[in-house]
């Protein structure tokens, strides 16, 4: 078998470690998103004339589409594991 063949194979320790990785660095990146956005937005948001409430509003859906999204992709990750 060629050697290339066999790293990627479906049993490979090789393919859950690359995978593994590209989860990692999408993770990473996801969360740096996140951080790189609650300093700048509030004063933007301030300046367009949204209020506070508004603001926490806007934070607090963005965080509760990322427990929701949890569930589902736990779900999905248990049926396509088993």
């Amino acid at each position: 078998m060629d050697k290339k063949l066999l790293l990627l194979s479906i049993n490979s320790p090789w393919k859950d470690r690359t995978l593994t990785l590209v989860v990692l660095t999408v993770q990473f990146m996801a969360m740096t998103t996140d951080t790189f956005l609650i300093p700048f937005f509030p004063p933007e948001a301030k300046g367009k004339g949204i209020s506070d409430t508004e603001i926490g509003m806007v934070f607090s859906a963005f965080e509760f589409s990322k427990v929701i999204s949890a569930f589902i992709v736990g779900r999905l990750i248990d049926i396509i594991r088993s």
